[in-house]
């Protein structure tokens, strides 16, 4: 038999995968003229966001950012503050979010700890930046989202520059491109360390596996720093439009939906609590609402069967861990089904597109259906490791899994799985079922007794 692979070195590298600025700047090429981002009465084309970009870019440029560096943000959302994150991985340098609730002690911890060199803020955040900048080891430039006393404003300094065409920079799929902290509960946070492979993925996983519109008008309220991103660059590779809140008010935000017209949005389970507690069907029309995600935290399926009443069956869960970039299985709306399959609103669902999973024992041997076990994953989604952690790196990544920590059951074919309580009470950030089944692990927060427990029970 003869082989066909005369030169695989080439093969190789021309099989080598896409990064995600690549992906990014696609978009305003395919659709300069339609709208890419809301805020209030401000709206931006594609055109407009890639002129934008192309500044921001050239801001960092000026300030020393290159392949390897680090760019951070604190802000409120804004068109902008994603633009930042673009504009940081078109010049291959990574990017971490700073969480609106963070201490100061926390950014600036995070800000030397990745080695931020440049980080932005919004005008509300302004003395907080100021404060930050001049106790972080790292942090050489200071920018804020427009004017304020005592410092440099972004817009300002993108008017030097006259836009140029974006090209894809020089980093390679495997490059750091998002470090972005988790944890912390009782210790310092860790740097998840999501290269360019990851982000693309991110991008496959959503597109694939998680109904998204065909055009996409995606309403987000949770910060875009965190993970309020998820569902973005899908609706942009989609041509969709970006409705930005900065902030989260039930009746404001059923008025959003009804006003703009969206058909998909993001949320965490208290904001469909409090959506429940605090709407009527009357605030606002939510007909032209298709999918509303969620996940970042437990719901039970008493309130998930009352929101399905409520706002029929547009409910679609994701679930995943920082460490593979948020995206591991996913619920879709037909399986939210409580009357023909109510033990479904207890589930996780079905790896997503491209995503292996294995439950094991503590030997790393898979375990038989229906035994509880630790949940592992295989994808392009997972991490290249923690940041400045190589001993915790060898523990989560081995034999070839992400080792997530979650207790698992497989129960064909699916699974369910909840955190294992070995950091605090961090295992309640990822309480999630993932099976078709009843079967359970006997640590459910509802029977641990904590404060969070019986609030995540209510």
């Amino acid at each position: 038999m003869t082989s066909t692979n005369h030169d695989l070195p080439a093969a190789t590298e021309a099989a080598r995968g896409t990064t995600y600025d690549r992906l990014i700047i696609e978009a305003p090429a395919r659709y300069p003229e339609r709208e890419a981002f809301v805020l209030g009465d401000v709206r931006m084309t594609y055109a407009e966001a890639a002129e934008s970009m192309s500044r921001i870019q050239q801001v960092l440029e000026e300030r020393g950012i290159v392949h390897g560096s680090g760019v951070g943000a604190l802000s409120v959302n804004i068109p902008e503050v994603w633009l930042t994150r673009a504009a940081a991985y078109a010049l291959g340098a990574h990017y971490s979010g700073l969480h609106p609730l963070g201490s100061v002690d926390d950014h600036v911890w995070i800000c030397d700890d990745a080695e931020i060199e440049v980080l932005i803020v919004h005008p509300m955040f302004a003395k907080v930046g100021l404060e930050v900048a001049e106790r972080s080891s790292s942090v050489r430039h200071l920018l804020v989202f427009g004017e304020t006393d005592g410092t440099e404003d972004l817009f300002e300094a993108m008017q030097r520059f006259e836009a140029k065409p974006l090209v894809p920079g020089p980093a390679d799929e495997e490059d750091l491109a998002r470090l972005q902290y988790t944890g912390g509960t009782t210790g310092r946070p860790k740097g998840v360390m999501l290269p360019h492979r990851s982000m693309v993925e991110l991008a496959r996983a959503a597109l694939t596996s998680w109904q998204m519109p065909e055009t996409p008008r995606y309403l987000v309220a949770p910060p875009i720093t965190h993970a309020g991103v998820l569902p973005l660059f899908a609706t942009l590779a989609r041509g969709g439009t970006v409705i930005l809140l900065q902030g989260f008010e039930p009746k404001s935000f059923v008025a959003a939906i009804e006003r703009e017209r969206a058909n998909c949005t993001f949320g965490v389970p208290t904001m469909i609590n409090a959506l429940l507690d605090h709407t009527t069907p009357e605030d606002g029309d939510l007909s032209s609402l298709q999918s509303f995600f969620y996940g970042a935290a437990p719901i039970t399926p008493d309130r998930l069967a009352r929101a399905l009443d409520r706002f029929g069956p547009r409910l679609m869960q994701i679930y995943g861990q920082t460490e593979c970039v948020g995206v591991t299985t996913s619920l879709h709306r037909e399986e939210h089904d409580p009357i023909g399959r109510p033990e479904l609103l207890s589930s996780c669902g079905r790896p997503v597109m491209g995503t292996a999973v294995r439950v094991v024992d503590e030997q790393g041997q898979e375990v038989p259906d229906g035994t509880p076990g630790e949940l592992c994953v295989r994808s392009r989604a997972v991490m290249t490791g923690y940041w400045k952690l190589p001993d915790l790196t060898r523990e989560t990544l081995r034999d070839g899994w992400l080792h997530t920590g979650d207790v698992a059951v497989r129960d064909v074919p699916g699974l369910s799985a909840h955190r294992r309580p070995d950091e605090g009470h961090d295992h309640h950030r990822r309480l999630q079922r993932l099976s078709q089944g009843d079967r359970g692990c006997d640590r459910q927060p509802p029977r641990c007794g904590c404060g969070r427990c019986r609030r995540a029970a209510r």
